[in-house]
C-alpha cells in the first residue's frame, strides 16, 4: 500500500493535487475555526432554515449551464474551449432568467411544499445567488482545462475568507438566517466575479460554431445533466425532509453533523477530484489500461484515508463535538457515528465519478443516480416517523448504492476499449 500510495503521488499528478491541496487547506482551515464561532451564534433552527436554501440552490445549480462547463476539460484545442466557454456563459444567463421566471410565478407554493416560508422574501436575491454558483463553476473548469490549479486555491481562499467573515460579521450584529444568507451571499459573487475577470478565454466565436460544441458535447446535456442533478438532490434530500418532517431545528442539526464529516473530506475530495478529471481523461485517450489502474489505486488510496477518518469518528467523535459545537449542539455526536461510514463512502466515490464521463458513458451515469435517488427517498420516507430513524435509513441505502456503483463503474471500465 505504501508503495502505491507513492506512486499514485509522484510526479504531475501529485504536484498538481498539492497545488490545490494548499488552498484547500487554508479554505478548509478558516472554515473550519470558525464552526465553533458559527455554532455559538447561530442555533440549530436559523441554521437549519439556511441549509434548507443553500440545499435547494446548490440541487438547481447543476442546471446552470446544462453541465456543457464539465465538457470544457475534455475540449482539444483552444477555439473549441473559448466556444463551450461563451456557450456556458449564453446557457447560465438563460437558466437565470428561466429560474427568475418560476420563482417568481411559483417560488411561494415551492418553499410551502418544503415548509420553507421563511426563504419567501429572498426569492430575488436566491436567483442572483443561482447565477454566481453558476459563474464560478464555469471559470473553475476553465481553469482546470488549462491546469491552473494555482489559481483554483487562490480562488478557494478567496471565497472562504470573504464568506465565513460575513456570516460572522453579520453574525456579531444580529444572529439570525440573513446574516448567514449574506455572509454566503457575498463570498460567493466577489468570488464568481473575480475568477470571471482573470480566465482567459476569447468572446469571439460564431453561431455555427456554438452551435457544433453542443451537438459534439450533447451527451452532458442529455444524460449527465440530469444525473449529476440527481444525485445532487439525492444529497440534499435528508435536509428537505428532516425538516419537512421534523422542522429546521433538526435539520440544522443533521446538516451540523454532515459538515463536521464533509469538511475534511472535501479538503482531500476537491483536491484529487479536479485533478483526477483532467489526469484520467488524458490516460483515456491513451491506453485503456492506464485509466483502469489509475482508478483503482485512487479507489484504494482514498479508502485508507476514508478508514482512518472512521476509526477516529468512532473513538473521538462526542469529544470533538462537546469542544467545538457547545452544548446546544450535543445530538450532532450520535449522527456522526452513524453517517461517517456512509460518508466514506461517498467521498471515495465521488471522487471517482468522472470515470463514466470520460469513458462517454453519461447514460449509465443518469440510470444509476435515478436508483440512487429513488431509493433514498423511499427509505426517508418509509422510515420518517423519527430523525434517528431516517438517518439510520440514510447511512444503509447509502453504503449499499456505493458498494453496487463502483463495482459497476469497475466492470464498465473493464470493458472499455477506446475513447473518441
Amino acid at each position: 500500500m505504501k508503495d502505491k500510495i507513492q506512486h499514485l503521488f509522484s510526479g504531475e499528478y501529485s504536484k498538481s493535487i498539492l497545488k490545490v491541496f494548499t488552498g484547500s487547506t487554508v479554505a478548509f482551515a478558516i472554515s473550519f475555526l470558525i464552526i465553533p464561532v458559527i455554532s455559538r451564534i447561530y442555533n440549530p433552527d436559523e441554521y437549519g432554515n439556511f441549509q434548507v436554501m443553500l440545499s435547494l440552490l446548490t440541487a438547481l445549480s447543476v442546471v446552470g449551464s446544462l453541465k456543457y462547463e464539465t465538457a470544457i476539460v475534455l475540449t482539444a484545442n483552444q477555439k473549441e474551449r473559448n466556444d463551450l466557454f461563451t456557450l456556458c456563459l449564453i446557457l447560465l444567463c438563460g437558466t437565470t432568467i428561466i429560474l427568475g421566471v418560476i420563482f417568481f410565478t411559483m417560488g411561494h407554493f415551492i418553499l410551502e411544499l418544503l415548509d420553507a416560508e421563511v426563504l419567501k422574501p429572498y426569492i430575488l436575491y436566491m436567483i442572483l445567488l443561482f447565477f454566481f454558483i453558476g459563474l464560478f463553476q464555469i471559470t473553475r473548469y476553465n481553469f482546470i482545462a488549462e491546469k491552473k490549479y494555482g489559481q483554483l486555491s487562490i480562488n478557494n481562499v478567496i471565497n472562504s475568507i470573504i464568506m465565513n467573515g460575513g456570516k460572522v460579521g453579520f453574525g456579531y450584529l444580529k444572529p439570525v438566517f440573513s446574516s448567514l444568507f449574506w455572509g454566503h451571499f457575498a463570498g460567493m459573487a466577489v468570488a464568481s466575479v473575480y475568477s470571471f475577470f482573470i480566465v482567459q478565454f476569447s468572446v469571439k466565436t460564431t453561431f455555427s460554431a456554438l452551435k457544433n460544441v453542443a451537438v459534439k458535447y450533447r451527451r452532458f446535456f442529455i444524460f449527465e445533466m440530469p444525473g449529476v442533478f440527481l444525485l445532487s438532490l439525492t444529497v440534499k434530500l435528508p435536509i428537505f425532509l428532516i425538516a419537512k418532517y421534523h422542522g429546521s431545528d433538526a435539520a440544522g442539526l443533521y446538516a451540523m453533523a454532515a459538515l463536521i464529516i464533509d469538511a475534511p473530506l472535501d479538503l482531500i475530495a476537491k483536491s484529487v477530484k479536479e485533478v483526477f478529471y483532467k489526469s484520467a481523461a488524458e490516460k483515456a485517450l491513451s491506453n485503456k489500461a492506464d485509466l483502469k489502474t489509475f482508478f483503482t489505486q485512487n479507489i484504494k488510496v482514498l479508502g485508507s484515508i476514508g478508514l482512518l477518518a472512521t476509526l477516529f469518528i468512532i473513538f473521538g467523535g462526542e469529544m470533538l463535538i462537546d469542544l467545538v459545537l457547545g452544548k446546544n449542539w450535543e445530538q450532532v455526536g450520535w449522527m456522526i457515528k452513524i453517517l461517517i461510514l456512509a460518508k466514506i463512502f461517498h467521498f471515495v466515490s465521488n471522487v471517482t465519478a468522472s470515470a463514466l464521463r470520460i469513458i462517454d458513458s453519461q447514460n449509465l451515469y443518469l440510470l444509476m443516480m435515478s436508483f440512487f435517488f429513488l431509493s433514498r427517498l423511499v427509505f426517508l420516507f418509509l422510515f420518517r416517523d423519527q430523525v434517528t430513524s431516517m438517518i439510520w435509513a440514510l447511512a444503509g441505502s447509502t453504503i449499499l448504492f456505493y458498494v453496487f456503483y463502483n463495482a459497476v463503474v469497475f466492470n464498465r471500465l473493464h470493458l472499455f476499449k477506446s475513447y473518441d
